[in-house]
């Protein structure tokens, strides 16, 4: 069993990758010496080695150096010879799945799945944890525009990551949010059928800790099935969408859509500051699988001192983000 507290160097194969090199950037924020290898070279690698992380293209033995752990991207095969040299010199080699838990302990996981918009919607919980002044950790399967980066670790309780459904990933994480955008097949490789990637999807919901909440889009017949299977064994569910007079008793929220194209979402809380929430999102398409391809502006009123202030945001690469936050009169 590896524990983190007893690592000091950490070899990643496949570093390159978006979600590989973000984990790279936390353990490095974090003090680890954290090296690794790739195929190829790109700008993910070049920011790596930019920001002090050394990255060898290819792959060979040697490049495992002294390292006390092995960490291996999920496209990396099981006969790479790095992985092979690692076995054979008895260092652990963890695939994602493995390392993840590892990573978030002590934690409150906010995981967000789905086929569609998992690094736009990531981006955005981000920024506004940041704008709050919550000091999020964060790992995101791209880099946003507003945020400059794909992680970030930080001092604050909250860590916010984007779920990977590809080979059961998400299935690693245990989050007190979970929000779940869409469900349409994809990774055939990785599931055979649609069934069981509702299945998956299913499974991802019920790893949702005690009294944590399922947030899941009304409009997605699949994600709405979901949602509607974890409200029946008792979990918290809110719903967004375009549907009017949607309610979702255990997290007491409503949401509806305006003559005039806003989409308002009302949550009730008895914990302090965030007592009543009032979001409103213009521009039809922004809660659908499309949203992020459209520009669209939103406007947040929230009860917390800290969001008085105004800033503009590209959350995904096409997607125009305008946000208003000021508390709530």
């Amino acid at each position: 069993m590896v524990k983190l507290a007893e690592v000091r160097q950490i070899h990643i194969v496949g570093i390159g990758g978006a979600g590989m090199s973000a984990i790279a950037r936390v353990l490095k924020a974090r003090g680890f010496a954290v090296q690794g290898s790739d195929r190829s070279a790109g700008r993910l690698v070049a920011d790596l080695r930019a920001e002090g992380i050394p990255v060898t293209l290819g792959h060979a033995a040697e490049n495992l150096g002294a390292a006390d752990v092995v960490l291996a991207s999920s496209a990396i095969s099981a006969e790479n010879v790095e992985l092979q040299a690692a076995r054979a010199r008895g260092i652990p080699v963890l695939r994602r799945p493995d390392f993840l838990p590892l990573l978030l302990e002590g934690y409150d996981v906010i995981a967000v799945a789905g086929a569609h918009g998992k690094t736009t919607v990531t981006g955005m919980i981000a920024t506004v944890l940041l704008a709050a002044g919550l000091d999020p950790s964060y790992i995101i399967g791209g880099v946003v525009g507003n945020l400059g980066s794909n992680a970030r670790s930080g001092s604050g309780p909250h860590f916010v990551i984007e779920a990977d459904e590809y080979r059961n990933t998400f299935l690693a994480l245990e989050p007190t949010i979970a929000v779940v955008t869409n469900v349409e097949f994809d990774h055939p490789d990785s599931f055979a059928s649609p069934r069981f990637l509702r299945l998956a999807f299913g499974e991802f919901t019920q790893r949702i800790r005690p009294g944590g909440t399922l947030i899941a889009c009304h409009d997605d017949p699949v994600a709405h099935a979901i949602a509607a299977a974890y409200h029946a064994s008792q979990g918290r569910v809110t719903l967004y969408g375009l549907a009017e007079g949607q309610t979702s008793p255990g997290a007491r929220s409503t949401c509806a859509l305006t003559p005039r194209g806003e989409w308002i979402s009302r949550r009730s809380s008895t914990r302090g500051r965030w007592e009543t929430c009032i979001c409103r999102f213009r521009g039809r398409t922004m809660p659908s699988t499309r949203w992020r391809r459209s520009p669209w502006r939103r406007s947040w009123e929230c009860p917390s001192r800290r969001l008085r202030r105004r800033w503009r945001l590209s959350p995904g690469p096409r997607g125009v983000l305008k946000c208003w936050a000021r508390r709530a009169g």
